[in-house]
């Protein structure tokens, strides 16, 4: 099941602020055992080419998860600097230049609050796109491990009759 669901309230379909740490901390674990599923040592090359998809698959879709999570950040952002935008222009009794406004939108608390989180998805995301090309790399790898294989056996030589 996709963390992402688990940030959205239920009743409002809503993104839940309070629920963005924990799932953060769902991918970083998951980030964690990455590690473990790039390393080839110690593991059969037949083991290791059945799993490489069903491995580059899963970390693609967790990419795919946090790029969306970040999307809905980028959302919200926008959505905070417009209400900063439309309390400015409404409601300030002086007429400021778009370039006080941009200024006052950053200095804005909640602006920040999700700044500061699209930060950190943005940290997780890359981490995993970082993550997704390694499995990229293992593929030619377990690809150039089985050609070379494959060649050596040209040079095997059957010494006893098989019938």
């Amino acid at each position: 099941m996709s963390a992402l669901i688990k940030i959205f309230n239920k009743q409002t379909k809503e993104l839940d602020e309070t629920k963005i740490p924990l799932v953060l901390k769902e991918y970083r674990a998951k980030i964690k055992e990455a590690k473990a599923d790039l390393a080839l040592k110690d593991k059969n090359i037949g083991d290791a080419l059945i799993e490489q998809h069903s491995l580059a698959a899963y970390y693609d879709e967790i990419k795919a998860e946090l790029y969306t999570f970040r999307s809905h950040l980028e959302i919200l952002m926008k959505k905070r600097a417009g209400e900063v935008n439309r309390l400015l222009k409404e409601h300030s009794k002086i007429d400021h230049s778009d370039r006080s406004i941009d200024k006052l939108i950053l200095a804005d608390e909640t602006y920040i609050k999700y700044s500061r989180l699209y930060v950190e998805v943005d940290e997780v995301y890359n981490k995993v796109r970082y993550i997704c090309k390694q499995f990229e790399q293992r593929a030619y790898t377990l690809t150039n491990i089985k050609e070379i294989l494959k060649h050596e056996l040209r040079d095997v030589t059957l010494t006893k009759e098989y019938d």
